[in-house]
C-alpha cells in the first residue's frame, strides 16, 4: 500500500499517527538525513482500540540512538515502555542544546530495566545546562529522595517542572525544593508527600507563581495549606474522596489521594468566584 511513497528532500516538518509495524519502512530512507533534527515527539499509541495488537514502543535503544545521532535536538517529548540511567546520561552528553525534554514512562511493561533513575536524572540536568522545561513522569520507585534531591540541585535554569510518581519521603521533597531557586511553575502528580510538606517544600521556592498538585497524602480540610500563605497567593484545595478518607498505610500515614488537588497561584485580583463546587478556597479569605 505505502511502496510508491516519496518524501521531499527538504522535508522540514514530518508527522505520523497511528503508526505501525506496515508503516514504520515510509521513514527508514529519510531517516538517515536528519542529523538535524530539532524537535521530536513520540506519542503514545496504545488508547486507540485499533492499535491494541501493534507491537514495538520506544524503550532505552531508541532514545540513547537518538541523543547519539541527532545532537542539535533542542525538544524531545516521549513515551516511553522502558528506560534506563545509561539512555537519560546519553541525552546529557550529547544534547547540550536541548531546553525541553519530557519524559513519560508507560505502565505496558511489569518489569523495568533500570530503577531509579537518579543517576541519570542527575547525568542528563548537569549536562543539558540550557533547560527551561523538564517533566519526567515516572511509576512509583522511579526516582528516590537522592534523585529528587538531585534534581533539585541541578534545576538552575528551569522554569517549568512537571514530576509524576517521585521521591519516597517529605524529606526527599524538602531537599529538591532547597535548590529550586528560579522554578515559576511545579506540578506534581501521585506523590507520597504530606500536606505540611507540600506547603514547606513551596516557601522554599522564591520564584514560584504557579503550582498544581494533584494526588498526595491529604487532609479533609486542607488546614496545613495555609504554612505557604502570602500576600497575593490564592490556595484552592480540592478535598480527597470520601472512600479514602481515614484509611491509613502501614506506618499510619494517611493514603495518598489521586483526585486531592491543590492549585496555588499569585493574583492581583484576589479571589476567583468561577470555582467549582468541589473546590474549597482557603487563601485570600
Amino acid at each position: 500500500m505505502y511502496g510508491n511513497v516519496k518524501l521531499p528532500s527538504k522535508l522540514c516538518s514530518f508527522g505520523l499517527t497511528f503508526m505501525g509495524t506496515n508503516e514504520m519502512h515510509i521513514i527508514f530512507p529519510f531517516s538517515a538525513v536528519l542529523k538535524k533534527l530539532q524537535r521530536l515527539r513520540v506519542e503514545r499509541g496504545e488508547d486507540d482500540p485499533g492499535m491494541q495488537e501493534e507491537e514495538g514502543g520506544i524503550s532505552q535503544v531508541g532514545l540513547t540512538a537518538i541523543a547519539v545521532g541527532c545532537r542539535e535536538l533542542e525538544n524531545i517529548a516521549a513515551y516511553v515502555s522502558d528506560i534506563t540511567n545509561g539512555a537519560l546520561e546519553s541525552i546529557g552528553t550529547f544534547c547540550k542544546n536541548l531546553h525541553d525534554f519530557r519524559l513519560v514512562l508507560l505502565d505496558r511493561q511489569e518489569t523495568i530495566t533500570d530503577l531509579p533513575l537518579d543517576n541519570g536524572a542527575r547525568a542528563l540536568l548537569r549536562g543539558c545546562t540550557k533547560l527551561r522545561r523538564f517533566a519526567l513522569y515516572l511509576r512509583p520507585g522511579g526516582l528516590s529522595d537522592v534523585g529528587l534531591g538531585y534534581i533539585g540541585q541541578h534545576s538552575g535554569t528551569i522554569q517549568y517542572m512537571l514530576l509524576g510518581n517521585v521521591g519516597q519521603t517529605d524529606g526527599g521533597l524538602i531537599s529538591f525544593a532547597a535548590g529550586c531557586r528560579n522554578l515559576r511553575k511545579l506540578e506534581l502528580r501521585s506523590c507520597c508527600f504530606s500536606e505540611r510538606a507540600l506547603a514547606l517544600a513551596i516557601r522554599q521556592m522564591p520564584s514560584l507563581r504557579y503550582v498544581w498538585v494533584q494526588g498526595y497524602r491529604a487532609s479533609q480540610t486542607g488546614r496545613d495549606l495555609m504554612l505557604m500563605a502570602r500576600p497575593f497567593w490564592n490556595i484552592e484545595f480540592t478535598p480527597p474522596s470520601t472512600e479514602t478518607a481515614g484509611r491509613l498505610m502501614e506506618d499510619g500515614e494517611p493514603c495518598v489521594d489521586r483526585q486531592a488537588q491543590v492549585l496555588a497561584y499569585y493574583s492581583l485580583s484576589g479571589k476567583r468566584s468561577d470555582y467549582p463546587q468541589s473546590v474549597v478556597p482557603l487563601y485570600p479569605a
